[in-house]
């Protein structure tokens, strides 16, 4: 049985930000063959909140990943992360640390790992 992983992140990103745009493309053909393409997938995701802000910005800015390079920038209503690393694991725990803060401000609600994270 295939699992939908772009139907199951949409469901689960809706449910918890009720985003006024969700965008979420699976790019994980592009990267067969990779380093760190072997589990998991790649996708490309896009959330508009009116509560992606200065202060978010700013708390996402002063992290900083563990290898590689990420960056951050505000656009209106959007959040913006990029990260550079030499393999998929630091990039991430980055992630992941820009997402624990990033629900509080944006749903309300307190930042658990969502399950799907660890199939």
């Amino acid at each position: 049985m295939s699992v939908d992983r772009v139907a199951l992140l949409r469901s689960a990103l809706q449910q918890a930000l009720e985003p006024t745009l969700l965008e979420i493309r699976d790019d994980s053909a592009a990267h067969a063959g990779h380093a760190g393409a072997r589990e998991g997938g790649h996708f490309f995701v896009l959330i508009a909140s009116p509560r992606c802000d200065e202060a978010l910005r700013d708390a996402w800015r002063a992290l900083s990943p563990a290898a590689g390079e990420g960056a951050v920038s505000l656009l209106p209503g959007v959040l913006v992360a990029r990260w550079l690393g030499p393999a998929c694991e630091p990039g991430r725990q980055w992630f992941t640390r820009l997402w624990a803060t990033a629900r509080p401000a944006v749903a309300g609600r307190a930042a658990h790992t969502p399950r799907i994270w660890n199939t």
